[in-house]
């Protein structure tokens, strides 16, 4: 495959994902943060650099821990709170990881599922104008809305069946045969991993379903 990711301007597209100590960005902590950059053929990128990065919580009376128990997640924030980096030294770590992509006056194109949640953390962590030195969301592409148009496509066909009748990220990789378990499953860095290979495998779908004049690929 051939491809030039020319339209991304120079922007490099990454997976992300997070792990946060609740659903509220103003109350909860991000304590796992992963980025994967993605390489011209829609794969995890081998030739740069990965950030996995363990973060203390700076807030852990706000910790949900009956919704930790509940994803099986309690173990994990634990860990974090006892070996996790404190919140300034991720951020320092972040910088040199992302001076070290050598983008220039460019940004990182973010890929993720349900990357509006996340990207409110980030925000917060990182502060408006750090997180949109390095962050372009308009350049954002996001498994779950794709899902959720392909079953919009579906509908205006008038197909019978959705293709995807459920959009949390396991169930795609299970209907799309991806492999879900890289390196530590529901983690950040097995999730952005995860995320990765659906969105590839979301492509050729898609790609299945596209007409043109001369017919369906």
């Amino acid at each position: 495959m051939q491809n030039s990711f020319t339209h991304l301007n120079g922007n490099l597209l990454c997976g992300i994902d997070i792990e946060t100590t609740g659903l509220d960005h103003e109350l909860h902590d991000i304590y796992e943060l992963a980025i994967i950059p993605v390489n011209s053929d829609f794969e995890r990128d081998t030739e740069r650099k990965w950030l996995d990065l363990k973060i203390k919580p700076t807030r852990p009376e706000n910790i949900e821990w009956e919704g930790m128990n509940k994803v099986k997640s309690a173990s994990r924030v634990k860990r974090a709170m006892d070996e996790g980096l404190e919140s300034h030294t991720a951020m320092d770590i972040l910088e040199h990881w992302f001076d070290g992509q050598n983008l220039g006056v460019k940004k990182i194109a973010p890929l993720g599922h349900s990357y509006a949640f996340e990207c409110r953390f980030l925000r917060a962590w990182l502060g408006s104008l750090n997180y949109e030195a390095k962050f372009a969301d308009y350049e954002i592409r996001d498994t779950m809305t794709i899902a959720r148009f392909m079953n919009d496509m579906c509908d205006f066909r008038g197909e019978n069946s959705f293709d995807y009748p459920k959009a949390n990220l396991v169930y795609l990789a299970n209907i799309l045969n991806v492999e879900h378990d890289y390196g530590h499953a529901h983690t950040a860095l097995g999730d952005v991993a995860t995320t990765i290979d659906v969105y590839r495998r979301q492509i050729q779908e898609l790609n299945k379903k596209m007409i043109f004049a001369g017919g369906i690929l």
